[in-house]
C-alpha cells in the first residue's frame, strides 16, 4: 500500500448513542418512573395507617384518663370518626355505662377535643364502650372486641381485651 503524507485516514465508526437517541430514552424512562412510583406510592395507605395509630392512641389515653381521674371515660367509634368523653363529677367509678351524662375528653397538652374524623375512604368499624373509673371494661357482653380500621390498600385490627381493657395491636 502506497504511503500517502497528504491522505487522510477515513474516521473509523463511532460507537454509542447519538444525543438524540439519548434524550428519547431519558423521557421514556421518566415517564415510565412516574407511572410506576404513583402505583406504589398510594396517600391513602399513608392516611389509612396514620389514623389507624391515632385510633389506638385514643383508646389507651380513655383509659388513661378514667384512671387518673377516677370517673369513666366512654369511646364511641362510627364508621367515619371517634370521640372520646368523661362522666360529668360528681361520678361513680364502677359501674361503667354508656348512657349518662359525659362530656367530651380534651387533650391536655393541645387544648382540643379529644375526636377526630376519619380521611376520605378511610372506615372505621363501629362500636361504643367504656372504661370505668379503674381502667377497665365493664360490660362482659363485649368479650374481646375487635375494631378495624381499612383504605386504600391498608386493613388492620386492633382488639379491645375485656374486662382488663388491654388494647393488643398486631
Amino acid at each position: 500500500m502506497p504511503h500517502c503524507s497528504s491522505c487522510t485516514p477515513h474516521p473509523s465508526p463511532s460507537s454509542g448513542f447519538t444525543l438524540v437517541e439519548l434524550i428519547v430514552i431519558l423521557a421514556i424512562v421518566a415517564i415510565l418512573a412516574v407511572y410506576v412510583s404513583a402505583r406504589f406510592f398510594s396517600v391513602g395507605q399513608y392516611q389509612a395507617r396514620s389514623y389507624f395509630d391515632t385510633v389506638v392512641a385514643a383508646t389507651r389515653y380513655a383509659q388513661k384518663v378514667a384512671l387518673a381521674s377516677g370517673c369513666p371515660a366512654q369511646v364511641s367509634f362510627r364508621s367515619n370518626n371517634y370521640s372520646l368523653a368523661q362522666q360529668t363529677p360528681p361520678c361513680t367509678p364502677s359501674p361503667c355505662s354508656v348512657s349518662g351524662a359525659y362530656s367530651p375528653v380534651t387533650q391536655a397538652a393541645a387544648g382540643v377535643s379529644a375526636s377526630g374524623a376519619a380521611p376520605n375512604g378511610v372506615t372505621l368499624t363501629s362500636g361504643q364502650f367504656c372504661f370505668d373509673g379503674n381502667g377497665l371494661v365493664s360490660d362482659p357482653s363485649l368479650g374481646t372486641t375487635a375494631f378495624t380500621v381499612a383504605g386504600g390498600g391498608f386493613s388492620r385490627s386492633f382488639t379491645l381485651n375485656v374486662p382488663s381493657g388491654y388494647v393488643a395491636t398486631p
